[in-house]
Parts: C-alpha cells; sequence; structure tokens
C-alpha cells in the first residue's frame, strides 16, 4: 500500500507529476524509513491529509490496512 499509495511522492526521485522531491523531505524508499515514519503516518492517513487530494487515489479500505499497521507499531 505504501509504495502505491505514498511512494509516488515521498521518495527520493518523486513519480508524481509536479512533485520534484519529497515533500518535507519525507522518502519511503526503504523499508527502514517506512518504520521510521510510522508514527507520523497514521496521523496524515487518518486526518485524510494524505494522500494530498488523495492523488494516488487510495481507497478506503487502503486507508484502513494503512492505520491497522502504523498504529501497530509498523
Amino acid at each position: 500500500m505504501i509504495t502505491e499509495r505514498c511512494v509516488p511522492c515521498h521518495s527520493i526521485t518523486p513519480a508524481q507529476p509536479g512533485i520534484g522531491v519529497p515533500p518535507r523531505g519525507v522518502a519511503f524508499d526503504t523499508p527502514d524509513q517506512i518504520e521510521t515514519w510510522a508514527p507520523r503516518i497514521a496521523p496524515a492517513v487518518r486526518s485524510r491529509f494524505m494522500p494530498l487530494g488523495n492523488a494516488t487515489a487510495m481507497t478506503e479500505e487502503e486507508r484502513e490496512l494503512v492505520l491497522a499497521w502504523a498504529e501497530g507499531g509498523g
């Protein structure tokens, strides 16, 4: 889920059109990076702030899976 819905922007080399650098310097290119950011992923996904404007079309089911993972400690 993170790879499909978050990495298009949050990567050292973003694939999402119009994004040149990872927002706020947050990159999820490796499992360690993703786990490091897990505590901040949950609130961003829960509040629907991320994905920004739901640009990557995260579904409600995907959102729940990401939240369960992040809130479980990554």
